[in-house]
Parts: C-alpha cells; structure tokens; sequence
C-alpha cells in the first residue's frame, strides 16, 4: 500500500485511503467530425474514469469561452485543426490540449501552434487515456525552485521559464525534458536517460525510436523566444546539454 495519497502521508491508521473509484472522470472534449465512439470505441466505451463528449469544429469555436472540460482533443484530420489549436491556445490558454495525429510529422505544426500534446490516432485506447489523463495531472513536479537559475526564472506550477520581459509555457512533457537537462546543466544527457526519465521503459515499446529526437526540435522551438539565453545543443553520440546564460553574463 502506498505511503502517501494525493500528497497525504498515511501515517494516522484512523486516515482513510482515497479510492481511485471515488476521483470524478475526465471530462474530455473531442472536436472532431466523428463520435468518439467511431474513434475510439474501446476508449469510449465502459471507461468509469472518463467521460467524453464529441462536438463540432464550428460548435467548439462558437462556444470556446463556456466550453466545460478538463481536456481538448483536436482531430488532425479537421482541415482547419492548427487554427482551431491556435484559438484554443488563445482563448483558453490552461485548457490542455491534445492533438491526435496521423504521423509524429504531422504533429509539429500543431505543437508549434500551442497544442500541449499529441498521440498517434492509431495508438491504443490504454496510451489515448495515459496521455489526457497526463495532461490534467497535478502530481508534484521535480524542481521546486521559484528562484532564477543563471537569467532564468521557472514556475514549475504553471510550467513557464522567463527572462526578462520574455516568457514561455512548456507543454506537461517539454517541461518534464527541460527539468532533465536543467538537472544536469554542463554534461550531455543522452536520448535514453531523457527517453527512460520521461516516458519510463515499459511505455518506450508504444513509441517511435525518435520521440526523444522529436520533443528535444519541439522544446527548442519554445525556448527560442527567450532570445538565446537558453538553449540545447546537440553532442555528436554523447546526447544533449542545456546552457543557460549565467546573470553575470548580462552584467546583473
């Protein structure tokens, strides 16, 4: 039996264990032009933890603003799905967002254009619900830290990283990849460690070899507005190293 429960350390007998029957489910939003239930039947049917309500491109954008969800999924085979991502990010900018994908190439523009995530539309149902379930997750995070690292300052809570008057969101695993190479500023991390800290070995065998390689051009893309003051640069066979500029280095 686990020690702690959503943060609590079970120590007092007289506690009772929070069961993962009595959590509310998931209430995620499909846009898409199909049911869920044609998507996602295993998914869509018989999941306690989760309920899903499948609407339209032109009934989401009408109605964006009083939307209820814990979720988004956008359906990539929507013509206009990165606009609608982009509306999404937007207009409600802490409403996770997943794309669903027909190729890890087609997920690109859809992260540049502010999606949180993507799966493979032709992953498993168990992966589809790992990953909305990842997106809403308030588990602790590894850095705790609130102040600057070099001209850097991170929130972990809200996953931003700013400098100066410039600030990023990262998605829930770009941030979990930057936490990995903030820990180990000055030495190569390879694409195995980051590949085993962030996914762990067992969901490795649902992924392509290169997801690591996909979320590192990912990660990169979002810290470019930061104007160069953080960036990962590619160790030929050794992996990947994160600088940050030292505040010195601006004359702070």
């Amino acid at each position: 039996m686990p020690d702690r429960v959503r943060g609590i350390r079970m120590t007092d007998p007289s506690r009772q264990m929070i069961s993962p029957q009595a959590r509310p489910p998931l209430a995620a939003l499909f846009v898409s032009a199909d049911t869920a239930e044609d998507l996602f039947p295993c998914l869509a049917a018989g999941n306690g933890h989760l309920r899903i309500r499948t609407v339209s491109d032109a009934f989401c954008r009408d109605s964006l603003d009083t939307l209820e969800a814990d979720v988004i999924v956008v359906d990539g085979r929507l013509s206009d799905a990165h606009d609608l991502i982009r509306i999404i990010a937007t207009s409600r900018p802490c409403l996770p967002t997943l794309f669903l994908a027909a190729t890890v190439d087609d997920a690109l523009a859809a992260m540049c254009a502010g999606a949180h995530d993507f799966v493979l539309s032709t992953s498993p149902a168990a992966e589809i619900s790992l990953r909305l379930h990842l997106l809403t997750s308030t588990a602790p995070r590894a850095i705790r830290r609130s102040g600057r690292v070099g001209v850097l300052r991170v929130d972990p809570e809200i996953r931003a990283v700013s400098a100066e008057e410039r600030a990023v969101t990262l998605s829930p695993i770009e941030f979990k990849m930057f936490e990995q190479l903030l820990a180990n500023v000055g030495r190569a991390v390879s694409r195995a460690e980051l590949e085993r800290a962030i996914w762990g070995q067992a969901e490795l065998a649902d992924h392509p070899t290169n997801i690591a390689v996909v979320y590192v051009s990912y990660l990169r893309k979002k810290l470019a507005p930061l104007g160069g003051v953080c960036t990962i640069v590619t160790i030929t066979n050794a992996g990947y190293t994160l600088h940050v500029e030292a505040a010195a280095e601006r004359g702070d």
